[in-house]
């Protein structure tokens, strides 16, 4: 089912899950996601 909204969460480990999830952009620190990065599970946009 696909819904509509927005999700706002604070938590970065909440974050971070969302973006893995697919659920939309993240804000954070690039040293944090490095190796996740690396691995192609996440993508730097900006």
């Amino acid at each position: 089912m696909e819904t509509r909204g927005s999700l706002a969460l604070s938590d970065q480990m909440e974050i971070l899950e969302a973006a893995l999830a697919d659920l939309g952009l993240a804000h954070l620190f690039e040293s944090q996601v490095q190796s996740l990065i690396d691995q192609g599970r996440l993508v730097h946009v900006l």
